[in-house]
């Protein structure tokens, strides 16, 4: 809770700016999605005995930046990058286990959620006891759907 609220507190002071590129509702509803899909992982994780994911904003930038890329039509649909994004960030954060998920077209947290969880090889990464710390990341197309991805570390 206190890496959301510290999250949050940063997100609103970078909204506020005269040069933020992005609207205040844009920034919350951000917000907004981030702490409900924390909120739907960890409520499921601790159910099953699973420690709680922290949230880092590094990590979330990585998947920001994959999530970006698959609406823009950059890279396709799919996990490519994922071996660099993970050497980079298991560098970066000393990291000793990294993993991905992706999705598209959902529209809510909830929905991603569902979808990862109905998928036995998403649902498996997200119950993963080995995984600490995590980051989602999701854009909008120009069509107006949504790409998700999730990156998962274990940090000492």
């Amino acid at each position: 809770m206190k890496t959301f609220l510290s999250l949050f507190l940063l997100l609103l002071l970078f909204s506020c700016g005269k040069n933020s590129k992005k609207s205040e509702p844009e920034v919350f509803q951000e917000t907004i999605t981030h702490h409900t899909y924390l909120d739907l992982v960890n409520n499921h994780r601790l159910n099953l005995g699973l420690n709680a994911l922290e949230y880092s904003p590094i990590i979330e930038e990585s998947a920001l930046w994959h999530s970006s890329d698959m609406a823009k039509g950059k890279v396709r649909f799919g996990h490519g990058g994922m071996k660099k994004r993970c050497r980079k960030l298991q560098d970066e954060l000393r990291s000793t286990a990294c993993g991905e998920i992706i999705a598209r077209g959902q529209k809510t947290a909830e929905e991603v959620f569902n979808a990862w969880m109905n998928s036995p090889d998403h649902r498996r990464t997200i119950e993963d006891q080995n995984y600490t710390h995590t980051g989602l990341g999701f854009k909008e197309d120009s069509q107006g759907k949504i790409f998700w991805t999730q990156i998962f570390l274990r940090l000492p």
